[in-house]
This record gives C-alpha cells, structure tokens and sequence, in this order.
C-alpha cells in the first residue's frame, strides 16, 4: 500500500508532492528553515513536473507558520514501513503491506500518525473515512517501526488554510481532523483487508461500482470486474 494522493497523476497529485517534499524539508534537513525547504521543493521539480509551485508554496508558508507544525515533535518524517497480515482464513500466505508515511508525531504522550492531504474537495471527516484503511495500515506500521503503540490517526488538510468567509476574508478551518477510532479498531480494519484479500485470491469478486471503488480499481471497468465474478 503506498502513498493514496487525491489524484493519481496530474496537477493536484503532483503540487501535493510538492507541499510534502517541503515539509519533509522542513522537518529534517532545513531544521525549519523555510528559504532551504521552499528551495529543495524546486530543486525537485522533475519528481512533479504538472506541480503548482505557487500553490504549493502559499499551503506551505500557512504550515510552516502554524505552532502546531513549529512546536510538534517529529519522530518519523515520509518514513517506509512494511509489515506482514496473517494470511487470510483458508489460507497459508501472509498479507504484505508496504508504503511510505507522513509522520509520526508526539503528542501529550501518545504517538499519532499523521497524513497530509493537499487538495480535492473532500472536507477533513470525509478524507478520515475515505482514507481509513491506509491511515489504520500507517498506524501498525509506524507502531512496528517505533516499537511503541500509535494511538491515533490524524489528516492534516493544507487546504484548511486557505478558506475564506463570504466577504472572502481569511478564515482557515481546522486543518488538523483526527480520526475517532483506536489502533485496536485500527487492527480490526486490516482484518477486513484480510477478508478482501483472501477473496480475490479464491476469485470470489463483488461488483459494487461507485466512483471512489473504481477510481483506484485495476480492473478495468464494470462489465471486466462482472467478466471476472465466480458464479
């Protein structure tokens, strides 16, 4: 499971890419200093060539002033993880998991996973349940990294940021959604990705086309995904 971006390819995917690579910056080498991480999210340019460098810079600048980003200790920045499930019921192989997140945060004592997510129109809840699976997968991976439980999930929505009120003043939202279950429930959703797993395995399919299911579906439409249905 890598990185899920609000898009696969294009604009929005890559000023995404953009406004992680100047916080990874940020973050680590910089130490925070925003002329060196607005500069390595330039010298990166061919890694996102469709990028708005403008827009990703204006959500940049509003994270890096934020006292939550500037005080916030980091303890694994844009790390790879990877990790085995136990193999689904009937089954002898294991469930490889494997990806690349955000951060893993300190907080009051707890560790939190957190993702960023730059753009597309989904409001913070919604990204929380669109995105649970590959939050809830970072959180046993981070835990197995730092050998230390992570407690929460957490979307950090750049685009908070930049929201205005009707007379178009600046009124920025949350910015930080976190999410309401546990890393116990956490578990609980990769056993459902267990259960997915094993069934395509078996060839046992189900057809439920919407526009999310299909956005990142490999299998090539409707009427394929039927094609391919066990009786």
């Amino acid at each position: 499971m890598s990185r899920i971006t609000e898009d696969t390819s294009g604009p929005a995917a890559d000023t995404g890419s953009a406004v992680h690579m100047a916080a990874r910056a940020w973050h680590t080498e910089s130490k925070q200093n925003l002329a060196d991480a607005l500069k390595a999210m330039k010298e990166h340019l061919p890694e996102y060539p469709a990028a708005d460098l403008g827009a990703a810079e204006q959500q940049f600048r509003h994270y890096a002033s934020d006292p939550r980003n500037q005080h916030a200790k980091v303890l694994l920045c844009e790390a790879k993880v990877s990790f085995a499930l136990a193999p689904p019921e009937g089954d002898t192989s294991p469930v490889y998991i494997r990806g690349t997140l955000d951060q893993v945060r300190e907080e009051n004592g707890y560790l939190v996973l957190c993702d960023i997510k730059t753009g597309g129109s989904m409001e913070g809840a919604e990204m929380l349940d669109s995105y649970a699976a590959q939050l809830a997968a970072y959180q046993l991976g981070a835990w197995q990294v730092l050998g230390r439980k992570v407690s929460r999930a957490c979307v950090i929505r750049t685009k908070d940021y930049l929201k205005t009120d009707r007379q178009k003043r600046p009124k920025p939202g949350a910015v930080f959604w976190y999410a309401s279950w546990s890393v116990e429930d956490a578990q609980r959703l990769m056993d459902e990705v267990r259960r997915v797993v094993g069934d395509i395995r078996k060839g046992v399919l189900r057809a439920t086309p919407s526009a999310e299911n299909c956005r990142w579906c490999p299998g090539g439409g409707v009427a394929n995904c039927l094609g391919r249905m066990v009786d």
